[in-house]
Parts: structure tokens; C-alpha cells; sequence
């Protein structure tokens, strides 16, 4: 059992996205009701960003990227952290206020290098938007992988997405980062290097939850799932142990 007390290990939120945008402000104000809050937010926009709030509870900071891909992204704003836990987020979720506070205690076991949760459609989606979150929800679509989507039962994995995944910085930073133009799947050859070649353990959390936005049906929830597949068969052949 994890236990219920926070640990003092600070966390930074990376956020990587292409320009500000109504799912970006979301998630800024959910951000402002986290309970530990982070020690800071890294915003990594195409573009110079200007307008945003800044919070009384943690630092913001904009760190313009150009057109490059998010695991790019995301590996510069690894860079820029400061502390001692790295915890991705994408621009169209947001967290619930626990968020870290679960998912603190599970980093008290040096063996962890990870921590992943469900991102879970939200309650209120539009009517489009949450059939496209039951597919994904759902026993025929995701399989063993259920769980990325919805809250299952705790348990050690070795691959999950990077739209909830907090990373200890030591151990991204000894993994090389996602180092990879290579995206979406990027975060399969990450928690590769995480868990086989490190030897840390992933660890799905169920009460590390964030709500996650979707793509309507039909023709834009296709043309996600076509790119999921397209680089999962990249996948499938070239990390056949995960994939």
C-alpha cells in the first residue's frame, strides 16, 4: 500500500501544445486547484504566448518551441523542470484537484520510476464527443488497455500513453528523455526504456485521474484512431515486446 501521506518531492507540469486555445485555459484553472500544487507549469507553445493568469500557488513558465513535435515538446520542457518529478499532462485535459496528491506516495519506493492513471471523458462532453469516449472505453476497442480510459485496479505495466504519466526526472533523465520525432507511440519507446532496460517499475494508479477531451465521431475520432494504428504497426515491428 502506497500510504496516504504526500511525499515532499516536487513536481513540475509540462504542458505541450500548438497555440492558447478554451481547453488550455481549463486546464490552467483546474491546475489552480490542485492540492499539493506543483512547483511549477511549463507552458510549450509553437508561438510567444502573452494574456495568461499567472497563479498565486505556482510559477508559469512559456517556453516557445517552434512547430515541432510533442515529444520534442515535452523534452524541453524536461530540461527547463526543476523538479524532482515531471508530470505530463496534454492541453486538452485536465486534472481532478487529488491528482498529485495520489500519486505522490507511490514515488516513496525508489523502484518506481513512473506513475500512470485513467483519462477518463468527461461527464459532460458533448453527445458526439462522449460516443467516441466509449469506444475507446470499451472492452472491444482497448482490450487489456481498458484501463488507460477508465479507473480498473492497480497494477505494474510497461507501456502507457503520455497524457497522464508522471515521470521521477532522474529516471527520464538516465531513460534519454522521449528523445523521438516518432509520434503518437513515442511513449511506448519511452516506458520501454523505462521499464526494460532501467529496470523501474510503471505503475498504473487508478486514482490518478484526469478527464480528457475527445474527438467527435465520426470522421475526426477515424482519423485519430488511422494514426494510432499507422504508428502502432511501426510499433508492433520494431518494440514487438511492448507492442
Amino acid at each position: 500500500d502506497p500510504g496516504a501521506d504526500p511525499s515532499p518531492l516536487s513536481v513540475s507540469v509540462i504542458v505541450p501544445f500548438p497555440r492558447d486555445s478554451p481547453y488550455l485555459r481549463e486546464l490552467l484553472a483546474a491546475l489552480d486547484k490542485l492540492d499539493p500544487p506543483p512547483c511549477e507549469v511549463i507552458l510549450l507553445p509553437d508561438d510567444r504566448l502573452t494574456g495568461l493568469k499567472t497563479s498565486a500557488a505556482w510559477t508559469m513558465v512559456i517556453r516557445p518551441t517552434g512547430p515541432v513535435t510533442p515529444p520534442e515538446k515535452r523534452d524541453q520542457g524536461a530540461a527547463r523542470a526543476r523538479g524532482d518529478l515531471l508530470a505530463f499532462i496534454d492541453c486538452d485535459a485536465w486534472p481532478k484537484p487529488d491528482w498529485l496528491k495520489n500519486a505522490l506516495p507511490y514515488f516513496r519506493d525508489p523502484t518506481v520510476g513512473a506513475v500512470g492513471g485513467p483519462a477518463v471523458t468527461p461527464e459532460d462532453e458533448p453527445p458526439r464527443q462522449k460516443a467516441s469516449g466509449r469506444i475507446f472505453a470499451s472492452w472491444l476497442m482497448a482490450g487489456r488497455h481498458v484501463c488507460r480510459y477508465r479507473p480498473t485496479y492497480p497494477q505494474e505495466l510497461d507501456d502507457f500513453p503520455s497524457c497522464n504519466l508522471i515521470v521521477r526526472k532522474s529516471d527520464f533523465i538516465a531513460a534519454g528523455g522521449f528523445a523521438s520525432r516518432f509520434w503518437p507511440g513515442e511513449d511506448t519507446i519511452f516506458c520501454l526504456k523505462l521499464t526494460r532496460e532501467l529496470g523501474k517499475a510503471l505503475v498504473y494508479a487508478p486514482e490518478v485521474l484526469v478527464w480528457h477531451h475527445r474527438r467527435p465521431i465520426y470522421l475526426e475520432h477515424l482519423r485519430q484512431i488511422g494514426r494510432y494504428a499507422f504508428n502502432r504497426g511501426y510499433s508492433v515491428k520494431k518494440f514487438p515486446a511492448t507492442s
